[in-house]
């Protein structure tokens, strides 16, 4: 099964993903449950729709570093994948 998504002016294909109209920023330390409407980020959506304001995000820590996790090859296209040289024989029935 194969589905293409468009918006209202038939654009598709959204490459970089979606570019946000409203900034709303995560907090680390409430990320609620998905799909309840007090989701932080559906919260502020429908907000946002409903009344046109944003609700203001209430963290102790405004930032929250994290370090990249992996291997120096693991950017490369061929990263752990596994190529053969010859196509095996198989046996004809």
């Amino acid at each position: 099964m194969t589905s293409k998504i468009s918006n209202i002016n038939d654009n598709t294909d959204f490459i970089n993903g979606l570019t946000p109209l409203v900034l709303f920023i995560e907090d680390f330390e409430n990320l609620g449950v998905l799909g309840e409407t007090s989701e932080p980020f559906l919260n502020a959506a429908l907000e946002y729709i409903v009344n046109s304001t944003v609700p203001a995000v209430r963290s102790k820590k405004s930032f929250i570093e994290f370090d990249i996790v992996g291997e120096s090859k693991m950017n490369m296209r061929s990263y752990q994948k596994m190529y053969l040289d010859q196509i095996p024989k198989l046996p004809i029935r």
